[in-house]
């Protein structure tokens, strides 16, 4: 069993100053994101392709059968189980600003994106060991502040 623990909480910002504080920022990547300005899931998918370094920017939007433009989660998920733009030992911290205004009106992609970074953080927690040959746990903490 892995020592990793990794969580997705909601917190205030006085609690995630005290979680900074036990932060090895030398091989931690801290992401940062004002929920302000994430009002559609496109949004969201680009800032986290860009802050995370996602390969592929081709595969996170598709058509649906009905001709609307969607998101690909499952290759959102594919992406966040590699993170290869950062070297193997990197840990990562995601913050959440203003968590209250993240995708506030469109709850259904809100709480898609929640499932999928909760499964991120449940993979480098242990299942990694299961699946990765070679690959180690790391820290993928999110922090949803209000």
């Amino acid at each position: 069993m892995s020592s990793v623990k990794n969580e997705v909480i909601q917190i205030n910002e006085n609690e995630l100053k005290e979680k900074l504080l036990n932060v090895n920022k030398e091989n931690t990547t801290i992401v940062e994101l004002d929920g302000r300005n994430i009002q559609d899931k496109f949004i969201f998918i680009d800032e986290m392709r860009e802050k995370f370094k996602l390969q592929d920017s081709h595969r996170y939007r598709r058509m649906s059968r009905e001709g609307v433009e969607t998101i690909s989660w499952d290759a959102f998920d594919d992406r966040m189980t590699e993170l290869s733009g950062f070297p193997d030992e990197m840990n990562f911290v995601l913050i959440i600003y203003h968590f209250s205004e993240f995708l506030k009106k469109d709850i259904e992609s809100r709480e898609t994106a929640l499932y999928f970074l909760r499964k991120t953080a449940h993979y480098w927690e242990e299942e990694v060991l299961k699946v990765a040959i070679g690959w180690d746990t790391k820290a993928f903490n999110v922090y949803l502040v209000d």
